[in-house]
């Protein structure tokens, strides 16, 4: 029976640390602010110690008091790395340091190595695992959020899901930006049920099924998270998907809207058109702003991953020769494959390469300074 302890200890520089009692040999081993150590008493082991800054944990911890075997130990602690664990204790049972495992136990976030080599990856992963293994805290906006618990689901659900269900209502129903041509019943028929050749129909349906999972994740967190029990637990698959979703939707949003605006407008847009293609993106940013969620280096990947899925969707429609609604053999006149193919593999390009780099690297720094500001106290590095 796990049983927190009735007193707090300090560090060196006074910030109140709480301890946690587990039996011997059992270790939770977290994300950075959990500093994992061991209480020779033969008898437990404290292992969950959470820092205010545990970037200088390096130095000795004071003289623990009596164990329950009226033992004392001094406890030397260092901040966690990932993928491994440095406990060094001075103790009359050293039986007890032997049963800390090196490696995080399954189930817990391991950072992604082999991009070491970038600048600040090391540190971004290190605060992706951490941000993973304390999801539930960081879903129900108790880590970094401006709104918490039922306010944060609430917001979720009117501002998000709701908000979503209009845009998405407004884009199926609207006829105007078909009024400039005229169109026979059978080719209105053919644009109703062309709707998802357009990337940015692909952007709002994909954001309307996030804010919905999102408020799924945020219920579950807001159920789970127990603010007097510290220990991290492993991020479920399905929280995951959210978290990398939302990711995306950032960066393609973003992309999509300045898209639209640089290369199809022809400045007569109508209403429905501008909640399509910038009132959208707005949302998404407001989400990312209240929210405060993390958004990974690692994350760059999947927006990498959409663009050549849909670069890929464009050559299929014209491969198959496909026609949309006005008789034409492409999606839109700027990847028209057929009459302008250096232009389009050109532009196909830059989206596929410049998008991911720009917008996978500008929104994972606004996340750290975001976060940085808004940030729960005791999960502060500086």
């Amino acid at each position: 029976m796990i049983r927190p302890l009735a007193d707090t200890y300090s560090t060196v520089d006074g910030t109140p640390v709480n301890a946690i009692f587990l039996p011997v040999g059992q270790l939770v081993c977290g994300s950075p602010p959990l500093a994992p150590m061991v209480y020779p008493s033969g008898l437990h082991t404290i292992s969950g110690i959470r820092f205010g800054n545990p970037a200088e944990a390096v130095a000795a911890m004071p003289a623990m008091p009596d164990a329950p075997g009226g033992q004392q130990a001094n406890v030397a602690l260092k901040p966690f790395e990932p993928d491994r664990q440095e406990i060094n204790v001075s103790s009359l049972n050293p039986v007890v340091a032997e049963s800390c495992s090196d490696q995080l136990p399954d189930g817990y976030e391991k950072p992604i190595t082999a991009l070491n080599c970038i600048w600040g990856w090391v540190s971004n992963e290190k605060s992706r695992c951490e941000e993973y293994d304390n999801w539930a805290e960081v879903w129900s906006g108790n880590d970094g959020s401006m709104l918490k618990g039922y306010f944060l689901l609430a917001f979720k659900l009117m501002f998000g899901v709701l908000g979503m269900v209009l845009i998405s209502a407004f884009a199926i129903t609207d006829k105007e930006w078909m009024t400039d041509r005229t169109l026979t019943k059978e080719a209105m028929a053919v644009a109703d049920s062309q709707y998802l050749i357009y990337l940015t129909n692909w952007a709002i349906t994909v954001q309307l099924g996030y804010f919905i999972h999102a408020s799924i994740a945020t219920y579950v967190a807001i159920q789970k998270y127990n603010p007097l029990d510290p220990r991290p637990s492993p991020c479920p698959w399905w929280i995951k998907i959210c978290w990398s979703t939302h990711s995306l939707l950032l960066s393609v949003c973003t992309a999509t809207d300045l898209l639209y605006w640089i290369l199809l407008s022809s400045g007569g847009s109508t209403v429905v058109s501008v909640f399509q293609h910038a009132v959208n993106g707005v949302m998404q940013l407001l989400d990312f702003l209240v929210t405060g969620h993390m958004v990974p280096l690692s994350h760059g990947i999947y927006t990498l991953i959409y663009c050549i899925a849909y670069v890929t969707w464009t050559l299929i429609f014209f491969g198959t020769d496909t026609r949309n609604h006005w008789g034409d053999n492409y999606i839109y006149a700027v990847l028209d494959w057929r009459s302008k193919p250096g232009s389009a593999a050109l532009l196909s390009l830059l989206c596929i390469f410049l998008v991911p780099i720009i917008f996978g690297t500008l929104f994972p720094a606004i996340s750290i300074y975001r976060r940085k500001a808004f940030r729960n106290p005791r999960h502060k590095i500086g």
